[in-house]
């Protein structure tokens, strides 16, 4: 159990990771009781996790779900990646590729087809109109 730290009474927790769980509430309680605007920021995005082939892909392939055999993410600063339009990694599952992508090569929005009527892509493009004007 990830809750029993030990006798204490001072602990260090490095956290790679959330623990939604416990944040949640936490996060509701703050914005119903406190009013305060949780996850959420007014600054503009500065990485983006595109999409990455782990294997040699071909046109017509359909790339599995997140943590598949198909792609990975990386981390890349946010201007970069809506200069070169590369995908981002939760657009991935389930779109079609369009051309061949080699290996380790990040995918870029023109290599795949979205579909556009997606309550996920439809809010990317609007995230993606409202943050232009910073990139």
């Amino acid at each position: 159990v990830y809750v029993n730290l030990g006798p204490g009474p001072y602990w260090a927790l490095y956290r790679p990771y959330h623990l939604c769980n416990l944040e949640t509430p936490l996060s509701i309680v703050r914005a119903v009781l406190k009013g305060e605007t949780t996850l959420a920021t007014e600054r503009p995005p500065t990485a983006e996790t595109i999409t990455v082939a782990k294997r040699d892909l071909k046109a017509g392939d359909t790339i599995d779900g997140l943590g598949g055999f198909d792609v990975y993410g990386m981390i890349e600063h946010a201007a970069i990646a809506h200069q070169q339009q590369l995908l981002p990694l939760g657009l991935a599952p389930g779109v079609t590729l369009q051309k061949d992508i080699a290996l380790d090569q990040p995918l870029k929005y023109d290599d795949v087809a979205l579909d556009e009527y997606s309550a996920i892509v439809q809010l990317r493009r609007m995230q993606d109109q409202v943050l232009s004007t910073f990139v």
